[in-house]
């Protein structure tokens, strides 16, 4: 405990001017630093009997406690070892043993009132105290007690009880430390009446033993009645000289404990087992056990009651002591309820926040109820219930407002991700919707996305929020730019449509100049018909003329020769008339397929605008079609 010094530190001091004791504020602030069970040891006793150099020899240190040869007080008030020892008590547990040293008594400085107090504070303060004294325990050391007998002018266990009332008094053992007489320098042989061997425990017990009921007996026995009452754990070692050589005596405190006499360090051995060792118990008070912050409470408020002019009350500073106690346990509590709520990592679903915080709430009140005592407890828990409710309300405000800002944020994110980009593009072959039925499918993605990373009790209304905005807005979007496609499509169709409609005209144009020309072929046909026939007959009146002529040859031999001439000429021009007619033929076939595409041709274009107009009217349809998406 490096913390801590290594000195002897004032605890309590007498100021001459004020009549008053005042409490060393530095010896407090180490008394409150102890974490932990304290025991407390005092040592007492008339003055320059050698308390400090005791208290030295039970902290194996040559130099602690101030000492001196002379017959002056070398410890004015109660000073306080700086640094608590660590020691195991026979249960195994741990406490920190504290070492007081004070005034000695009897001294010509200090009136009898004051040796009172500070004997009265030493022995309401400790757990164990060593009543140090030289010689032997006989009629004047018991004389000596005297002190002890009017402890009950100086104390009172209840503030309802009258000084010096007897069951007041009777009650002293429950409060009263265990005693240990330190008999210094003795030299007496430890046997009884017969010579038999006696403990010095049972030495102590020889000299408490009432003595004849004499005038002279009555006040020691008055004492020894007292002592047996309040100190009812009581023992008692003997100390042989430290030193044979008287010379050496007086710097017996600047020798080292091996430089003693072997039976010394041998009783002085004996000693430290009483005070560490299976008796070693921390200061109790109403059955708890006192730690350093409790101790240093219960300490001010004796020292209060005695500067106030009473006494100290045990139950009183008990209960300021308790009510303090509940005081900084209801504040540690509350402040480890506020850490426990700042350590969680908000925002939490409400249901989680709620388990979070019973946990929270839980531990604080267990913590709470493992410090807090006395008769303030139930009352200082009920303020602690309602400070942690404040805190809990704090906290879930906390929460909804982390819940709010982390969806918020959540949904800008996702839906920069997931809907924006897509929305954004013109088309679905640049990336965007294809249609309605797309955007609902995406928007679910985007809320179930949401609904797993979104936490707190905001979430569900800030999606609400977010969708009422953004759904609607997307949806503006996404009609405008599909009424716009839709537009575009029927004047598509449209120019489609009078496109075909032109090249329909055209193509009835084109038939009415084929029947025309169709038809004058066809004049032109009949005429080569009849043309033909014509020929024909003429043929065959040529024909018929060459077979007179032939006959007429068989008798007109001489005309002969101009007959065939005749015969050759019509001939000639009958193959004429013939090539002609083939030709009239081959046009009027060629104009009669040609006639036969384009018929066919206008009942294609005929089909592709019925079926254009259709689908105009699929589109009309298309755009006064309201679509509803969940």
């Amino acid at each position: 405990m490096s913390e801590f010094p290594e000195e002897p530190v004032p605890l309590i001091t007498f100021s001459e001017d004020e009549d008053q004791l005042k409490v060393n504020d530095e010896a407090m602030e180490l008394l409150r630093r102890i974490d932990g069970h304290v025991a407390v040891v005092a040592m007492a006793g008339l003055y320059r009997t050698g308390k400090s150099s005791m208290l030295n020899w039970l902290l194996d240190r040559q130099s602690g406690f101030r000492v001196g040869p002379t017959i002056e007080r070398c410890t004015r008030g109660i000073w306080l070892w700086g640094q608590p020892q660590r020691h195991t008590m026979a249960n195994g547990e741990h406490v920190w043993v504290l070492m007081l040293d004070t005034e000695g008594m009897g001294g010509l400085e200090a009136s009898q009132q004051y040796d009172a107090r500070i004997f009265s504070l030493a022995t309401l303060l400790c757990s164990k105290l060593i009543y140090n004294s030289q010689g032997s325990v006989d009629e004047k050391a018991i004389s000596g007690l005297s002190f002890i007998a009017n402890l009950a002018k100086h104390i009172k266990v209840s503030a309802s009880a009258n000084e010096g009332e007897d069951e007041d008094v009777m009650q002293f053992h429950s409060f009263f430390p265990s005693f240990l007489w330190v008999v210094r320098d003795f030299t007496l042989e430890l046997v009884d009446e017969d010579g038999d061997p006696i403990s010095s425990s049972d030495y102590l017990e020889r000299a408490l033993a009432d003595q004849p009921r004499t005038p002279a007996n009555m006040e020691r026995n008055r004492i020894r009645a007292m002592m047996k009452d309040f100190f009812r754990d009581r023992d008692c070692v003997t100390l042989v000289r430290p030193v044979h050589d008287e010379a050496k005596l007086q710097q017996v405190d600047a020798m080292a404990i091996e430089e003693l006499r072997p039976e010394f360090q041998e009783q002085l051995s004996h000693v430290k087992q009483i005070v560490y060792g299976e008796s070693l118990q921390p200061k109790m008070l109403q059955g708890k056990p006192l730690n350093g912050s409790m101790f240093a409470g219960l300490l001010q408020a004796y020292v209060a009651a005695i500067n106030s002019g009473g006494v100290p009350v045990i139950t009183s500073a008990w209960e300021g002591v308790t009510a303090s106690e509940c005081r900084k346990a209801m504040s540690t509590a509350a402040e480890t309820f506020k850490k426990s709520l700042a350590a969680l990592d908000l925002p939490l679903d409400d249901e989680d926040l709620v388990e979070a915080i019973k946990d929270a709430e839980e531990q604080a009140i267990t913590q709470y109820r493992a410090a807090a005592i006395g008769d303030s407890a139930a009352k200082l828990e009920a303020d602690l219930r309602k400070r942690m409710e404040d805190d809990k309300a704090a906290c879930a405000r906390n929460n909804a407002a982390q819940s709010k800002e982390m969806c918020d944020r959540l949904l800008q994110v996702l839906y920069a991700e997931q809907i924006q980009p897509k929305l954004a593009s013109a088309s679905d072959e640049s990336g965007g919707f294809a249609d309605m039925q797309q955007f609902s499918r995406e928007w679910l993605a985007f809320r179930d996305a949401y609904m797993k990373k979104a936490r707190g009790g905001a979430k569900l209304e800030c999606l609400l929020t977010f969708s009422e905005a953004k759904y609607a807005e997307a949806m503006r979007i996404l009609l405008s730019r599909q009424e716009e496609g839709y537009e575009k499509k029927i004047r598509t169709l449209q120019g489609d449509v009078s496109k075909v409609k032109e090249e329909l005209g055209s193509v009835g144009g084109r038939e009415q100049i084929y029947k025309e020309q169709i038809e004058q072929m066809q004049a032109q046909s009949s005429q080569i018909m009849s043309e033909k026939a014509r020929f024909e007959a003429e043929a065959e009146a040529q024909r018929e003329r060459i077979a007179n002529l032939e006959s007429m040859l068989q008798d007109e031999a001489a005309t002969k020769q101009h007959v065939e001439i005749e015969r050759e000429s019509a001939g000639l021009k009958l193959s004429s008339e013939a090539k002609k007619r083939e030709e009239v033929d081959s046009e009027l076939a060629r104009m009669k397929s040609e006639y036969e595409r384009v018929v066919q041709e206008k009942e294609r274009q005929e089909m592709e605008l019925n079926l254009l107009s259709e689908e105009c009217q699929q589109l009309r349809k298309g755009q006064t079609c309201g679509c509803t998406i969940s």
